[in-house]
């Protein structure tokens, strides 16, 4: 499959979100970006071992639930800046300060991994990988004390969303090795390797609030996390 054929979907996928998303309430936007980009968020979360929770909820904040400039004109649903190391396209937008370089990319999907890319290379966000995927509370305040975000209620923005809007439970698929669409996986570039059983395996999702605080990564899982391994 060509790169063109990959990420045709991504493209049509994020024109029929943009084109439905006009009239709509905010709570309509926000079902509508958790429909469009939920297996987006679990293929990424299998691959990096970033909560899928948290990446829909930093995307939903950041983008105004699929309706900001960055996203439109940029394909940047996360906010993210140019930083030192960025060699790519890039735009100016007015943040913290009036015209800003912030990164911007091809399609939807890239906006994705680099966010989750983002996150696992550097130093100041390793510890966030300590903590037990299902933990978003501790992720949410972990990434504004980061320095993700300069709200000084980002944390709590994040935690409301995603406990108003169950994205826990894309969190919990991922761990159940529920596998995203199969268009959608063909788009993600990735090292995963589902085999037919991962597949076909079901999901549970409904885990109790204890139970859920306890679950770790599957023994199985190998992340490169700021060039540690993580097992």
């Amino acid at each position: 499959m060509t790169k063109l054929n990959r990420i045709i979907p991504v493209l049509l996928s994020a024109i029929l979100f943009i084109s439905a998303s006009y009239g709509q309430t905010e709570k309509e936007r926000i079902e509508s970006y958790i429909n469009t980009y939920k297996d987006l968020a679990i293929a990424e979360m299998q691959r990096s071992g970033v909560p899928a929770a948290i990446t829909l909820a930093q995307g939903i904040l950041e983008t105004g639930g699929g309706q900001s400039d960055l996203a439109a004109l940029a394909y940047n649903h996360f906010g993210i800046k140019c930083k030192a190391e960025w060699t790519g396209e890039t735009i100016s937008h007015t943040d913290d300060a009036k015209d800003e370089c912030f990164r911007k990319y091809s399609c939807v999907q890239d906006s994705y991994k680099d966010h989750s890319d983002f996150l696992s290379s550097r130093p100041s966000y390793a510890f966030l990988f300590k903590l037990a995927p299902t933990d978003f509370e501790g992720w949410a305040k972990g990434l504004k004390k980061a320095g993700y975000a300069t709200n000084p209620a980002y944390a709590q923005k994040l935690i409301a969303l995603i406990v108003e809007n169950h994205l826990q439970d894309y969190t919990l698929a991922a761990l159940n090795n529920q596998s995203p669409h199969e268009e959608m996986l063909a788009n993600v570039k990735s090292d995963m390797i589902l085999n037919e059983t991962d597949l076909a395996k079901p999901a549970t999702l409904k885990i109790s609030e204890e139970k859920t605080k306890k679950i770790l990564y599957p023994v199985n899982t190998v992340f490169n996390i700021n060039n540690l391994f993580r097992f």
